[in-house]
């Protein structure tokens, strides 16, 4: 699947000012294959470092961010020639960034003391934007967000670039002939639906069904909520607002009633009038009686 980022890809490959590309955006947009088709593509060979697959990466970037030491010792663990790389003939590709801060931290020392290397770097959204507590190298790195598929390239990847290329050649607002507008609203609607993520996409382009394409849309959500009840672990996110009992939590009424009487406590050190839990609304439930 063609994206038109592999452009920018290869202008960035040809400056003379080539900083580190670090190139971000949300899961399941592509990133990691635009990447590992550029490199194939433009380069000897490309070397994908996967900091979330591969945990003892991350132990390189404990001592000193000597870009040289980096190279040949990531090379070790990653088992790829190091002089390729130092020279420029092979592509560094240092996925999922976000997982080890000190590796973002070091591009700052690949563009200073090793711009000859092409160097990039992808992550995802929220892991980058959390990284840049750490030390985020500033003006040191070129930043580009990846997003989903635009409406064109959804044209590209269904078999209707054709008809991209007669939108681009669109010199001002004109009409289009019937036959050629009913075609693009038809693909406007299909792509209403599918959205661009990459993988919905190649699926619905193969097959043209927009239950499959669907139930490969619900995959990301799925993910984003396993990952927010993995890192939602510690007893202080988990615990209950104060004040709430789990007998009222439930009621919106009580939450809200009981949630304004601790703040009005927290300012005058009094209670107010209708804090206790269903005062005045009459609509909660029986409280179930305390177990002896």
């Amino acid at each position: 699947m063609r994206r038109d980022f592999e452009a920018f890809l290869r202008a960035w490959r040809q400056r003379a000012d080539r900083k580190p590309l670090v190139v971000k955006g949300a899961r399941q947009t592509g990133k990691t294959y635009v990447l590992e088709r550029f490199g194939a593509a433009e380069y000897a060979a490309v070397h994908v470092l996967n900091f979330e697959a591969g945990p003892r990466l991350a132990t390189v970037f404990e001592g000193e961010l000597d870009p040289v030491r980096l190279v040949r010792d990531l090379a070790l663990l990653g088992r790829f020639d190091p002089h390729a790389v130092l020279t420029g003939a092979a592509l560094l590709f240092f996925d999922e960034i976000q997982a080890c801060p000190r590796a973002l931290t070091s591009l700052k020392y690949f563009a200073e003391q090793l711009p000859e290397v092409h160097i990039v770097a992808a992550g995802s959204l929220l892991g980058v934007e959390l990284s840049r507590a750490a030390s985020f190298p500033v003006g040191k790195v070129q930043l580009h967000t990846l997003h989903p598929l635009d409406f064109f390239e959804f044209l590209d990847a269904t078999g209707r670039d054709a008809y991209r290329a007669r939108l681009e050649d669109l010199s001002a607002l004109e009409p289009l002939p019937a036959g050629i507008h009913a075609e693009l609203i038809a693909a406007l609607r299909e792509y209403l639906v599918v959205g661009g993520m990459p993988e919905a996409v190649a699926a619905f382009s193969e097959s043209r069904d927009f239950a499959r394409a669907r139930q490969i849309q619900k995959k990301p959500r799925r993910l984003g909520r396993s990952r927010c009840s993995i890192r939602s672990t510690s007893a202080r996110q988990r615990a209950p607002v104060r004040g709430i009992s789990s007998t009222t939590r439930g009621c919106r009424w009580c939450t809200s009633a009981r949630s304004k009487a601790w703040a009005y406590r927290s300012t005058s050190g009094r209670p107010t009038a209708g804090s206790r839990s269903g005062s005045g609304h009459g609509r909660c439930p029986p409280t179930p009686p305390t177990p002896a």
